[in-house]
Protein backbone atom coordinates (compact mmCIF):
# COMPACT_ATOMS: atom_id res chain seq x y z
CA UNK A 1 0.00 0.00 0.00
CA UNK A 2 0.90 3.84 -0.62
CA UNK A 3 0.24 6.49 1.99
CA UNK A 4 -0.28 9.51 0.91
CA UNK A 5 0.84 12.48 3.44
CA UNK A 6 3.05 15.89 4.62
CA UNK A 7 5.53 16.30 7.73
CA UNK A 8 5.08 19.31 8.68
CA UNK A 9 5.88 21.34 11.82
CA UNK A 10 4.21 23.79 14.21
CA UNK A 11 4.46 26.64 11.48
CA UNK A 12 5.10 26.84 7.51
CA UNK A 13 8.23 28.87 8.72
CA UNK A 14 9.11 25.68 10.66
CA UNK A 15 8.81 23.54 8.34
CA UNK A 16 10.56 24.95 5.64
CA UNK A 17 13.66 25.69 7.64
CA UNK A 18 14.20 22.34 8.76
CA UNK A 19 13.67 20.51 4.90
CA UNK A 20 15.72 23.78 3.35
CA UNK A 21 18.65 23.15 6.30
CA UNK A 22 22.23 22.30 4.83
CA UNK A 23 22.88 20.18 8.17
CA UNK A 24 22.69 16.71 7.65
CA UNK A 25 21.46 15.25 10.32
CA UNK A 26 17.77 17.13 11.20
CA UNK A 27 16.80 14.07 13.44
CA UNK A 28 16.48 16.23 16.70
CA UNK A 29 14.77 18.57 15.38
CA UNK A 30 11.74 16.01 14.03
CA UNK A 31 10.58 15.53 17.41
CA UNK A 32 8.30 18.99 16.78
CA UNK A 33 7.03 17.25 13.36
CA UNK A 34 4.12 15.45 12.51
CA UNK A 35 3.47 13.24 9.60
CA UNK A 36 -0.01 14.04 8.58
CA UNK A 37 -1.73 11.13 6.60
CA UNK A 38 -4.37 12.20 3.71
CA UNK A 39 -4.75 8.78 2.15
CA UNK A 40 -3.78 5.12 1.20
CA UNK A 41 -4.17 3.53 -2.09
CA UNK A 42 -3.45 -0.32 -2.35
CA UNK A 43 -2.42 -1.09 -5.90
CA UNK A 44 -5.36 -3.85 -6.07
CA UNK A 45 -7.88 -1.37 -4.93
CA UNK A 46 -7.56 1.74 -7.71
CA UNK A 47 -10.81 2.36 -8.14
CA UNK A 48 -11.94 2.45 -4.35
CA UNK A 49 -14.01 5.20 -2.97
CA UNK A 50 -12.51 7.80 -0.18
CA UNK A 51 -15.05 6.77 2.22
CA UNK A 52 -13.67 3.58 1.99
CA UNK A 53 -10.16 4.63 1.59
CA UNK A 54 -10.62 6.50 4.97
CA UNK A 55 -11.68 3.63 6.65
CA UNK A 56 -8.33 1.60 5.96
CA UNK A 57 -6.45 4.76 7.06
CA UNK A 58 -8.51 5.07 10.70
CA UNK A 59 -7.59 1.21 10.75
CA UNK A 60 -4.17 1.14 10.11
CA UNK A 61 -3.12 4.63 11.90
CA UNK A 62 -5.08 3.51 15.06
CA UNK A 63 -2.82 -0.02 14.63
CA UNK A 64 0.63 1.87 14.62
CA UNK A 65 -0.47 3.83 17.67
CA UNK A 66 2.67 6.35 17.07
CA UNK A 67 2.37 10.36 18.63
CA UNK A 68 3.72 11.82 15.45
CA UNK A 69 1.72 10.14 12.79
CA UNK A 70 -1.72 11.34 12.79
CA UNK A 71 -4.42 10.97 10.25
CA UNK A 72 -5.99 14.51 8.62
CA UNK A 73 -9.28 15.52 10.28
CA UNK A 74 -12.16 15.50 7.70
CA UNK A 75 -15.66 16.53 7.91
CA UNK A 76 -18.37 15.83 5.35
CA UNK A 77 -20.45 18.62 4.11
CA UNK A 78 -23.70 19.39 2.71
CA UNK A 79 -23.46 22.91 1.90
CA UNK A 80 -21.19 25.71 0.75
CA UNK A 81 -22.22 27.42 4.15
CA UNK A 82 -20.73 24.29 6.09
CA UNK A 83 -17.44 24.21 3.99
CA UNK A 84 -17.17 27.91 4.74
CA UNK A 85 -17.79 27.30 8.56
CA UNK A 86 -15.21 24.48 8.36
CA UNK A 87 -12.67 26.52 6.21
CA UNK A 88 -12.44 29.44 8.55
CA UNK A 89 -11.80 26.94 11.48
CA UNK A 90 -9.17 25.19 9.35
CA UNK A 91 -7.89 28.67 9.06
CA UNK A 92 -7.90 29.81 12.52
CA UNK A 93 -6.15 26.92 13.47
CA UNK A 94 -2.98 27.66 11.14
CA UNK A 95 -3.74 25.41 8.60
CA UNK A 96 -2.93 26.35 4.54
CA UNK A 97 -6.60 25.94 3.56
CA UNK A 98 -8.63 22.79 2.56
CA UNK A 99 -9.15 20.35 0.54
CA UNK A 100 -12.21 19.21 -1.23
CA UNK A 101 -12.57 15.69 -1.96
CA UNK A 102 -15.81 13.67 -3.50
CA UNK A 103 -16.30 10.76 -1.20
CA UNK A 104 -16.86 8.71 -3.90
CA UNK A 105 -14.05 9.97 -6.02
CA UNK A 106 -10.65 7.16 -6.64
CA UNK A 107 -7.49 7.87 -6.10
CA UNK A 108 -5.63 9.65 -9.26
CA UNK A 109 -2.20 10.16 -9.69
CA UNK A 110 -2.09 13.50 -10.94
CA UNK A 111 -4.76 16.85 -10.89
CA UNK A 112 -7.97 15.65 -10.50
CA UNK A 113 -11.02 17.47 -10.81
CA UNK A 114 -12.16 15.23 -7.92
CA UNK A 115 -10.07 17.32 -5.75
CA UNK A 116 -10.49 20.86 -4.62
CA UNK A 117 -7.59 23.03 -2.81
CA UNK A 118 -8.71 25.77 -1.42
CA UNK A 119 -6.29 29.05 -0.06
CA UNK A 120 -6.90 32.36 1.36
CA UNK A 121 -5.87 34.60 -1.48
CA UNK A 122 -4.82 38.35 0.02
CA UNK A 123 -3.69 41.48 -1.97
CA UNK A 124 -0.86 44.14 -1.14
CA UNK A 125 0.92 46.95 -2.45
CA UNK A 126 4.15 46.76 -2.61
CA UNK A 127 7.46 48.86 -3.17
CA UNK A 128 9.67 47.68 -6.13
CA UNK A 129 13.60 47.83 -4.74
CA UNK A 130 15.23 45.23 -7.59
CA UNK A 131 14.93 43.44 -10.32
CA UNK A 132 16.29 39.44 -10.90
CA UNK A 133 17.64 38.26 -14.12
CA UNK A 134 15.76 35.03 -15.65
CA UNK A 135 17.90 31.65 -16.23
CA UNK A 136 17.08 28.79 -18.69
CA UNK A 137 14.19 29.92 -20.66
CA UNK A 138 14.12 33.17 -19.35
CA UNK A 139 17.75 33.95 -19.62
CA UNK A 140 18.08 38.04 -21.23
CA UNK A 141 14.91 38.75 -19.29
CA UNK A 142 13.25 38.98 -16.15
CA UNK A 143 13.24 36.36 -13.77
CA UNK A 144 11.27 37.89 -10.30
CA UNK A 145 10.83 41.02 -8.80
CA UNK A 146 12.06 42.03 -5.40
CA UNK A 147 9.47 43.73 -3.35
CA UNK A 148 8.97 45.36 0.00
CA UNK A 149 5.65 45.21 1.92
CA UNK A 150 4.46 48.19 3.89
CA UNK A 151 4.35 48.08 7.67
CA UNK A 152 3.56 50.49 10.35
CA UNK A 153 3.93 54.31 10.58
CA UNK A 154 4.59 54.43 6.43
CA UNK A 155 7.51 52.36 6.54
CA UNK A 156 8.39 49.16 4.40
CA UNK A 157 9.88 45.76 5.08
CA UNK A 158 13.80 45.85 5.89
CA UNK A 159 13.93 42.99 3.73
CA UNK A 160 12.36 42.08 0.47
CA UNK A 161 10.60 39.47 -1.39
CA UNK A 162 11.32 37.83 -4.85
CA UNK A 163 7.82 37.82 -6.51
CA UNK A 164 7.03 36.50 -10.30
CA UNK A 165 3.81 35.30 -12.05
CA UNK A 166 3.59 37.56 -14.67
CA UNK A 167 3.38 36.55 -18.14
CA UNK A 168 5.65 36.48 -20.80
CA UNK A 169 4.75 39.53 -22.36
CA UNK A 170 4.59 41.25 -19.05
CA UNK A 171 8.33 39.99 -18.23
CA UNK A 172 9.71 40.99 -20.84
CA UNK A 173 7.99 44.23 -20.37
CA UNK A 174 8.94 44.83 -17.44
CA UNK A 175 12.61 43.78 -17.58
CA UNK A 176 12.79 46.41 -20.78
CA UNK A 177 11.51 49.07 -18.46
CA UNK A 178 13.00 48.22 -14.90
CA UNK A 179 14.92 51.61 -14.63
CA UNK A 180 12.15 53.57 -14.21
CA UNK A 181 9.66 51.38 -12.40
CA UNK A 182 13.12 50.83 -9.87
CA UNK A 183 10.82 52.22 -6.34
CA UNK A 184 7.56 51.86 -8.13
CA UNK A 185 4.65 50.16 -6.27
CA UNK A 186 3.50 46.55 -8.00
CA UNK A 187 -0.14 44.88 -6.50
CA UNK A 188 0.95 41.54 -5.26
CA UNK A 189 -0.99 38.22 -4.21
CA UNK A 190 -0.22 36.15 -1.52
CA UNK A 191 -1.19 33.68 0.72
CA UNK A 192 0.60 34.85 4.03
CA UNK A 193 3.19 36.94 4.95
CA UNK A 194 6.13 35.14 7.40
CA UNK A 195 7.76 36.73 10.58
CA UNK A 196 10.29 38.33 8.89
CA UNK A 197 7.73 40.10 6.72
CA UNK A 198 8.20 38.46 3.40
CA UNK A 199 5.57 36.79 1.42
CA UNK A 200 4.13 33.50 0.87
CA UNK A 201 3.70 32.00 -2.16
CA UNK A 202 3.74 35.95 -3.56
CA UNK A 203 2.59 36.52 -7.23
CA UNK A 204 2.37 39.72 -9.28
CA UNK A 205 -0.59 41.22 -10.14
CA UNK A 206 -0.46 44.29 -11.68
CA UNK A 207 1.30 47.35 -12.06
CA UNK A 208 0.13 50.32 -10.00
CA UNK A 209 1.02 53.24 -11.82
CA UNK A 210 -2.23 55.05 -10.30
CA UNK A 211 -0.34 55.51 -7.25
Amino acid sequence: MIIDGELAGKSWQQSMTLFRSSVADVSSELKDMTFWVFDLIQPHRLNEPWKDRNEHVLELIEKINHPQIKVLPSVTLQSFDEFKVAHDLHLAEGCDGSMLKSIFGQYEFKRSKLWLKVKPIYEVDCKIVGFKPGRGKYEGTLGSILVKIPIAEGRWSKKATGVSGMTDINRHYIWKHRKELLGSIVEVKYRTISDSDRLIEGRIHRLRSDK
